[in-house]
């Protein structure tokens, strides 16, 4: 029973027209704030003697983003990108679903959505090349069956979350149809990420059916070592482990039977370089592990991986518990390695960045003599410090080294560098929708 004022002036630009990719919860964001503000103000209406106020209730507020929706759906004629999670209005039921949706690309959604949803998309969208399931702990009937209806679908991330509790208190955590439903898109998927902390019932052989993907991200909370007992890749160039079980020889002999074609490796596990060595001669990219005992399997990396151009090393120690026998490296053991590399094969490598993570030794007198030996415009190199390198010789010696950084960029020795913290450095890689993984 409100009043609200038309206006005679239609809008100078028509913005929902034009919009490509939408975001379900942050419209929902945006309007349950319009909301809330009339809420907290109230709405009051003089009739006469008498005040009326309004209270926007759930039901309003339902109403007002069916109406938003609406306007959407009968104005975009070719969506892109959805994110859908509100299961509070049906967008697929709505008048113009059929020509804004049929075009769609990428869906961001959850299997919490109800069945009949995905039950209609599927007779809309069937293009689809990227879909993201941000909250999976259990199958879905209709999701199961939008995938299968898809012709074109190549990049899937999967992130599982938690255990549903159903009748009887007891625990159902199987999404292993939406896996099956997945394993059947063998042929057009090469992106594969699947992660959180419900590995469910899935098995070895739901991973291996995807026989042609060229990128694979496996972040498991649990033990998930038993997905690659006989995992074979053959187009594989993309790999990252996280948060691994601790089965080097099991991540070895996988690097052995798939490696070929890897051009960017991810592991967060200890030294395995004579294995990238011997089977990864494509690779890009590499984030390993550096020790001095592992001299002469890092020459190897950098003689038989003839590509690689980004290198990230980080230290261990291989008892932590004797303090005796603990390695801090130092980074001119690094540059000696690549200068004599250089000068037995007489080519120069195309490794041309260089970052640092946790405890090294510097000297920057040494790096600067390197660095002047090494002048190309060409080749111009990066250089990447966690400040943890830095740390244990104080803030002065930060300080200090961040203004001989800055003297090597200006002299024009390096073309980068930066001291931050290490989260994988996650501004080295930029994904595509072709298969790859670039810099």
């Amino acid at each position: 029973n409100m009043a609200i004022p038309s206006t005679t002036r239609p809008p100078m630009f028509d913005y929902a027209k034009f919009c490509r990719n939408l975001h379900i919860s942050h419209l929902n964001y945006l309007i349950d704030s319009f909301t809330l503000r009339f809420k907290r103000n109230k709405i009051s209406c003089n009739t006469g003697n008498r005040v009326k106020t309004y209270h926007l209730n759930l039901y309003s507020r339902y109403l007002i983003k069916q109406e938003i929706y609406r306007i959407f759906v009968n104005q975009c004629q070719n969506l892109n990108t959805l994110e859908y999670r509100d299961k509070s209005v049906p967008l697929f039921f709505l008048s113009n679903a059929e020509i804004c949706f049929s075009n769609l690309r990428e869906l961001r959604t959850t299997t919490e959505m109800p069945v009949s949803i995905f039950y209609r998309m599927t007779q809309i969208c069937r293009n689809l090349e990227s879909l993201i399931i941000e909250e999976c702990h259990t199958d879905n009937d209709g999701l199961v069956a939008f995938i299968n209806i898809q012709n074109r679908l190549n990049y899937v991330k999967i992130k599982t979350k938690g255990r549903r509790l159903i009748e009887n208190n007891t625990s159902n955590d199987s999404y292993i149809r939406i896996i099956n439903a997945l394993s059947n898109k063998s042929q057009s998927m090469v992106h594969f990420h699947i992660g959180g902390n419900n590995l469910g019932s899935l098995s070895h052989e739901d991973i291996t059916n995807l026989v042609n993907l060229q990128m694979l991200i496996i972040d498991f909370q649990e033990d998930w070592k038993m997905l690659f007992k006989y995992a074979i890749f053959p187009n594989l160039r993309v790999i990252e482990l996280r948060n691994p079980p601790r089965a080097l020889e099991l991540l070895t002999s996988f690097i052995e039977r798939t490696g070929a074609n890897l051009e960017i490796i991810y592991f967060a596990i200890p030294s395995f370089n004579k294995a990238v060595a011997k089977y990864c001669p494509n690779l890009h990219c590499l984030t390993t592990w550096f020790h001095n005992n592992d001299i002469k399997e890092f020459k190897e990396v950098l003689i038989y991986c003839p590509k690689l151009e980004n290198l990230t090393l980080a230290t261990y120690r291989t008892d932590p518990k004797r303090c005796d026998e603990s390695f801090d490296p130092h980074l001119n053991e690094i540059l000696e390695i690549i200068e004599k590399l250089e000068e037995s094969t007489q080519q120069k490598l195309k490794l041309n960045k260089l970052e640092l993570c946790w405890p090294w030794k510097i000297d920057i007198d040494f790096l600067e003599n390197f660095l002047v030996k090494h002048k190309d415009p060409k080749e111009l190199k990066y250089f990447y410090f966690d400040p943890v390198c830095v740390k244990e010789f104080g803030c002065d010696f930060e300080d200090f080294l961040e203004l001989k950084l800055k003297k090597f960029k200006a002299n024009g020795l390096i073309n980068d560098f930066g001291i931050k913290n290490y989260i994988r450095f996650s501004n080295n890689f930029v994904r595509s929708r072709d298969g790859l993984m670039v810099l």
